[in-house]
């Protein structure tokens, strides 16, 4: 089949429902429909990828582009992997551990904890939700094999946080300021941007023919990168100077309505 345009989705907000935590059977029609009229569909996402929803690994996409871009997987091939060296982890570990900040190291099959109990409560309660839900993909920073993405850390006014960055910076990675003291960290050069780049290069594809759909603030490299953006009907006001097209919210049928505009079903 010849390709003619490819659509690119956040997840949280934009395929699921934050109020509902479920994706419209609508919003699955509506990919596998375009998919099946000539579209290539990829969830775009800064999680990793056993941290994507399983009922998404169960909607025919064309691949997944993981980690703010570290990891691309199109049609259960990955294409292209990048992690952090094992000797960088610990590094990193430990310069947390210096600077008083907590954090998350994020693979490709596990996340990776301190043992002890967090002061920040997000960082608790993802943890539980691994050792209790998700089948052994929770591990700790005392793992003899780590293999790491990226990272999230947590600081508040305890933390030494412009030391830390500066020690990220050094290393060559690239600092998304989430706000409120979050900060997702990936090796530098990597985002939802330059997945987009690598898949439209992949298949002989322009910017024109890419098409992306989100509706926060970590989507503003995908908005940034293409013509055709579209956000969801409830929006980071970010994104408003780069969005071409305002859809519906998810339990609208959002993606439904904008790919019908589009013409892709």
């Amino acid at each position: 089949m010849k390709y003619h345009d490819a659509l690119f989705f956040d997840i949280d907000g934009t395929i699921i429902s934050d109020r509902t935590h479920t994706i419209p059977e609508s919003a699955v029609t509506a990919i596998e429909t375009a998919g099946n009229n000539g579209c290539l569909t990829f969830i775009n996402t800064g999680r990793t990828y056993f941290f994507v929803p399983n009922i998404l690994k169960t909607v025919r996409f064309d691949g997944f582009l993981c980690g703010c871009g570290t990891h691309i997987i199109s049609r259960g091939q990955t294409l292209y992997h990048r992690t952090i060296p094992h000797p960088e982890s610990l590094e990193i570990i430990q310069k947390l551990q210096e600077c008083t900040i907590e954090g998350v190291l994020e693979g490709e099959c596990f996340n990776y904890f301190s043992r002890k109990k967090s002061r920040f409560e997000q960082i608790n309660q993802i943890r539980d939700s691994f050792l209790g839900n998700v089948e052994g993909r929770a591990h700790f920073f005392d793992d003899p094999d780590i293999r790491a993405d990226k990272f999230v850390i947590w600081t508040d006014e305890k933390s030494d946080t412009e030391t830390f960055l500066a020690f990220a910076r050094g290393k060559n990675y690239d600092i998304i300021d989430r706000r409120f003291g979050f900060y997702e960290i990936v090796p530098e050069g990597h985002s939802k941007a330059t997945a987009i780049s690598y898949i439209l290069d992949q298949f002989g594809l322009t910017k024109e023919h890419a098409y992306v759909f989100g509706d926060s603030a970590n989507d503003l490299p995908m908005f940034t990168c293409v013509e055709n953006a579209i956000a969801m009907g409830e929006y980071d006001p970010v994104l408003k100077p780069y969005t071409s097209f305002v859809t519906k919210t998810v339990e609208e049928d959002g993606i439904f309505y904008a790919l019908k505009h589009f013409g892709f079903i």
